[in-house]
């Protein structure tokens, strides 16, 4: 598979952290970072987006598309399916930390907030992320 997701873009990160990034991405085996609430988008037989929900943090995890398949309203698509996951379950509010290049596509389905944080993934890798937040509406 070819590298692909909402992943950084080279002008907000350097060369090695984009190559962390997308390393286990790209190796074919997503299998250890499936959750319960993973959801993914298909087209035909392949996947071209997915994301994932901690219900237990109130946050979203992840949220990837394939940049062939970008502003096609999949990535709205994820988030809208993880946030209804999310009122089921009786969440009032979702975090997450956005790459600095997503920061517009979050602010357009309302999570708000703007300061620059450093995001550490499980992975271990560190980069400038903005934390963002958004208020549920009860279902």
């Amino acid at each position: 598979m070819a590298p692909w997701s909402g992943m950084p873009e080279s002008g907000d990160y350097s060369a090695d952290q984009l190559q962390a990034w997308t390393d286990s991405l790209t190796d074919g085996d997503i299998t250890p970072h499936l959750s319960e609430h993973f959801y993914f988008a298909e087209t035909g037989h392949q996947i071209v987006g997915y994301g994932k929900i901690d219900l237990h943090g109130e946050r979203i995890d992840t949220v990837l598309v394939d940049p062939a398949f970008f502003r096609r309203g999949i990535g709205s698509e994820i988030m809208r399916e993880l946030e209804h996951i999310a009122q089921t379950h009786g969440l009032q509010h979702l975090v997450l930390d956005s790459t600095l290049n997503a920061v517009p596509f979050y602010r357009s389905l309302g999570f708000e907030g703007e300061s620059v944080s450093i995001y550490a993934s499980p992975r271990g890798l560190s980069l400038q992320c903005v934390s963002k937040a958004k208020r549920l509406k009860p279902v």
